[in-house]
């Protein structure tokens, strides 16, 4: 993988790299995933069904977030599958 190579640069996003424009992803679903958290908990809408998606939303969104930071694909396909 050669992040220098030039198709991996997004020409929508200013000329940022597409790992980058994953981070950004990463980051904005992390904290769109406390933001849903605190939200239910603040309404008591918690449920067990809740409790159990919240979690693996959590935890594919952490795994997307290591992924792009050490380049690993592996720790991508949880997020993938999730969405």
């Amino acid at each position: 993988f050669d992040h220098n190579d030039p198709r991996y640069f997004h020409t929508l996003c200013m000329g940022a790299q597409v790992t980058t424009a994953a981070r950004y992803v990463a980051i904005f679903s992390l904290v769109w995933t406390v933001l849903r958290t605190l939200t239910e908990i603040l309404w008591q809408t918690w449920n067990g069904a809740t409790i159990v998606i919240t979690v693996i939303d959590f935890a594919c969104v952490v795994s997307l977030l290591l992924g792009t930071i050490k380049d690993k694909r592996i720790l991508i396909i949880p997020y993938l599958l999730d969405q």
